[in-house]
């Protein structure tokens, strides 16, 4: 299982670094705050977009599950 995950920025189409998922809670929380949603795709990694609304308010574990 992962331990880190790559994040993207979809708008800017560039990676913002590499998170420990122990940190995402907090970042999704920030990310949304800042009016991004937050999904991941089917490789583990997040992306961030502020123009979709698609992440369903779900955090990475609940994603992933998904």
């Amino acid at each position: 299982m992962k331990t880190t995950v790559n994040v993207y920025d979809l708008n800017k189409q560039k990676r913002v670094g590499i998170f420990p998922i122990t940190s995402l809670k907090k970042k999704y929380d920030q990310w949304r705050a800042e009016g991004y949603s937050v999904c991941v795709d089917r490789d583990g990694d997040v992306c961030i977009d502020n123009e979709d609304d698609y992440d369903n308010g779900k955090y990475y574990e609940e994603q992933i599950l998904d």
